[in-house]
């Protein structure tokens, strides 16, 4: 199994690169004009296309918008996670709801080989993991270290996690690194 605070961590952007989706709203809003501003050119509110739909950009920014702009739902930032890894991990349930709705793949694996239902067993996360589970996520996928869901839910001591990937037809007989 791997250490606690790796796979929370790989999921929601690796060790020192948190990407909290609940806050990128928030650190995207500009400030109201002043009186003293001139308003905005219609060229500047005009949405850009992101410079490269695959690649996940910087936190901060609106995901929602990023997307409708064009952004890819499986985009990955670089330590390989998607929007949907994040999320996952952090018990997100709407945006992972809505990230499904747009097709986002559930078997993807981080650099570190972690996956959404890795990242959403790992924290205990009981919605996001039924809702992988229901759109057929890979129970015995293995992350490099050769640790899968069930072997994160149980080094975490998520015990309602593993009731829920035992019957989903988990194998308790593989092995970790």
């Amino acid at each position: 199994p791997t250490r606690r605070s790796n796979p929370g961590a790989a999921v929601a952007g690796g060790e020192g690169h948190t990407a909290c989706l609940r806050l990128h709203c928030a650190h995207s809003r500009t400030p109201a004009p002043s009186a003293a501003s001139p308003p905005p050119s219609p060229a500047m509110d005009a949405p850009a296309a992101p410079a490269n739909p695959m690649v996940l950009p910087a936190r901060g920014i609106d995901m929602v918008a990023w997307l409708r702009r064009g952004g890819h739902v499986d985009a990955r930032n670089e330590h390989g996670n998607t929007m949907l890894m994040m999320a996952s991990g952090l018990g997100d349930e709407a945006t992972v709801a809505a990230l499904l709705q747009r097709g986002a793949s559930v078997d993807l694996q981080d650099n570190g080989g972690v996956t959404a239902l890795m990242g959403a067993s790992a924290n205990g996360n009981e919605a996001t993991v039924a809702s992988l589970l229901q759109l057929g996520a890979s129970v015995d996928l293995q992350d490099k270290r050769g640790a899968t869901a069930l072997m994160h839910a149980s080094y975490n001591k998520h015990p309602a996690i593993v009731r829920q990937l035992l019957p989903a037809g988990a194998d308790r007989a593989l092995r970790n690194n």
